[in-house]
């Protein structure tokens, strides 16, 4: 639903949106308006073409929250922000930008240990295979199959490695490691006593895929 009007702090304070998400659009300048939102939020946006002509992209931001900020300053805020989209200066990419590189750049710090218990309580609960069951639930005992590999074999070889410091070279290592049994461990069974548990190049089909997924700076 949306209205166009001459803005006034008191038409913002008695604006009543009967409960609905609810957009009124400034008079001036063009582009400018407040957005009352059904759980009683209340935001200034802006609504622009970056450039010119009828192909440009229509770009919408929030500029501010009221009543953090006041009308006055939502204006100013809006014209500067109208005067760059003109221009050409894409602000809602370049915001997309910045929080994609801040996630990248904290990302990179994690150890691997780290990003394993992260996966672990999160992403390994579901699966990501195609079609209809991604998404869904994955048996527990598969996860904690994971879990245990990840114990067994990824967190003793490269746990203390950063993320942003992993390459292709230190995947290959553990591999090696692994497949010549430097991480095997002996295990009670049922009916056979016990048994050499290793993790060799025929079980690779068990390995969690977290690593490979992970883009890895070459050597």
């Amino acid at each position: 639903m949306t209205q166009t009007m001459k803005l006034t702090t008191k038409i913002i304070d008695g604006f009543d949106n009967k409960g609905k998400d609810t957009t009124v659009w400034d008079t001036s300048p063009k582009g400018f308006g407040v957005r009352f939102y059904a759980k009683g939020k209340v935001a200034f946006i802006v609504q622009r073409r970056i450039g010119s002509g009828r192909s440009a992209k229509l770009r919408k931001m929030t500029i501010g929250s009221y009543p953090a900020i006041n009308l006055v300053q939502a204006r100013k805020n809006a014209l500067e922000a109208i005067a760059q989209m003109q221009s050409g200066s894409d602000l809602v990419q370049q915001e997309r930008d910045r929080i994609k590189a801040e996630a990248a750049t904290k990302a990179a710090e994690l150890s691997i240990s780290e990003l394993c218990d992260k996966w672990l309580a999160t992403d390994a609960k579901y699966s990501r295979m195609r079609g209809a069951r991604y998404g869904t639930p994955r048996n527990p005992k598969n996860v904690q199959s994971n879990a245990n590999q990840i114990l067994r074999h990824i967190k003793p070889l490269i746990g203390d490695i950063k993320i942003g410091d992993l390459t292709k070279k230190d995947i290959q290592q553990m591999r090696d490691d692994i497949t010549t049994g430097k991480t095997a461990t002996d295990v009670k069974t049922k009916k056979r006593g016990r048994a050499r548990n290793r993790w060799s190049r025929n079980s690779r089909k068990g390995r969690s895929n977290l690593i490979e997924r992970s883009k890895l700076r070459r050597p």
